[in-house]
């Protein structure tokens, strides 16, 4: 017994020191790393006793060549790999199983590439899932792919599976879990235009975050989110403090991509909120200096455009940063941005006129003509301007303002009041006569 012993604590050594020799390796010698991790996750132990010793070693091996697969790119390889460690982790606790399949399963969806691949991941591991009965597990993934069905797009997809799982996670109160869910659903409901419900889903994780103690990475999506809906019910002043919260956020995670997203939307919110000359103090702010790239660029020249107002300079700051307008919140608010700009032109251009031609018009404001014709309609169906359209001369008839008698809306005032009065003295003569 004692010789098995010292065999199965030699091994361990052996297998330990070839760890740390495939980690010095993962960056000079990847092939001989992979080679050498392999060797360790496929060897077998002597006995239950050192089965059990060898199991973080295999545990840090597995992970160690997730890792080594991931920088390289090979999505294939991994998801092999998640399929070749199953019968080996088998017999291992069930928590430490679930941590390595969905640690496998993070570093694979994380890997850039096509989502139809991580689709086709998340679909064969809910399945094994299913199989041994890893229900935790499964709605963990369940709600990941959700997410990648959002991402790709593809929203029926999404919500159907959302509602499946809130179905069944509302049963065992899985709280952080329904957070992420509800989360995943808010963003998927905005991505359709269905505001209400996406502030519906959006409360539902803030009330079950009360509950829990929210990882940072998901207050700050939290907040994120927040501001989002903020800025579509143009309340932009709440909206900017909340992407200031989450590109603070983002800050302290190190997380310079959505760093650079929550910034954008700051910048953005100051610009649809009427307070352009605030931009400059806030890339002036040593926190930001990192993050002076093209899109943030545009944001300074619209900011110093929009002191001129001027619509030639506008488009052509949109046409100059087409390729960074990629941004499906700054694509909408950018288009909300250049029809506000456009109204208060064409205001400025017809104002002072009883009657122009709406060729002027397009001519002073460099506009095609049915495109300002459409405008004008537009804003008159609106009620932005008193004026109707003669198409048959081509010209725009603006009437003046009419000043409403307000003579009639005081003396309704009064007589609602009056009755309140006679009301009142009613019922203190009943109770007088009682």
């Amino acid at each position: 017994l004692s010789s098995f012993n010292f065999l199965s604590h030699l091994n361990l050594n052996k297998m330990e020191a070839q760890f740390e020799k495939a980690k010095e390796l993962q960056e000079s010698n990847p092939q001989e790393a992979i080679k050498l991790l392999k060797e360790i996750i496929m060897k077998e132990a002597m006995n239950k006793k050192e089965e059990e010793s060898l199991l973080k070693v295999k545990e840090n091996s597995i992970f160690l060549l997730a890792s080594i697969f991931k920088q390289q790119g090979e999505f294939n390889l991994l998801f092999q790999l998640v399929k070749d460690v199953r019968p080996i982790i088998a017999n291992f606790p069930q928590a430490r199983v679930a941590k390595i399949v969905k640690g496998l399963y993070m570093e694979g969806v994380s890997i850039s590439g096509e989502n139809e691949e991580k689709v086709k991941l998340s679909e064969d591991i809910v399945d094994w899932c299913k199989e041994t009965k890893r229900n935790f597990l499964r709605y963990r993934i369940e709600t990941i792919l959700a997410n990648i069905y959002f991402k790709d797009k593809k929203f029926k997809e999404a919500l159907e599976l959302l509602a499946r799982l809130l179905h069944e996670v509302k049963k065992i109160e899985d709280m952080m879990l329904l957070v992420d869910i509800n989360l995943t659903e808010s963003k998927v409901q905005h991505a359709l235009e269905n505001i209400p419900k996406a502030k519906a889903s959006l409360t539902a994780v803030k009330t079950a975050a009360t509950t829990v103690n929210v990882n940072p990475p998901t207050q700050a999506e939290i907040d994120l989110m927040s501001g989002i809906l903020a800025a579509e019910e143009k309340d932009y002043n709440t909206a900017y403090s909340y992407f200031f919260e989450s590109f603070q956020a983002y800050i302290q995670l190190k997380n310079k991509g959505e760093a650079h997203k929550s910034l954008q939307y700051m910048l953005l919110s100051k610009i649809m909120g009427k307070h352009p000359e605030d931009i400059f103090g806030i890339l002036h702010q040593t926190i930001v200096a990192e993050y002076q790239t093209k899109e943030i660029e545009f944001f300074r020249k619209v900011a110093e455009s929009s002191k001129h107002k001027s619509l030639v300079e506008f488009e052509h700051l949109l046409e100059e940063h087409k390729a960074e307008l990629t941004d499906p919140l700054i694509v909408h608010h950018t288009q909300q941005l250049y029809s506000q700009l456009l109204e208060e032109n064409i205001k400025k251009i017809v104002m002072p006129f009883s009657k122009v031609e709406i060729d002027h018009v397009a001519k002073l404001i460099g506009l095609p003509m049915d495109k300002v014709m459409l405008k004008l309609s537009e804003m008159i169906l609106d009620k932005k301007i008193a004026a109707t359209l003669d198409q048959g001369n081509g010209c725009l008839i603006i009437f003046n303002d009419i000043e409403t008698d307000k003579t009639f809306d005081h003396s309704l005032d009064i007589i609602k009041n009056l009755e309140k009065v006679v009301d009142s003295l009613y019922e203190k003569a009943g109770k007088l006569q009682e």
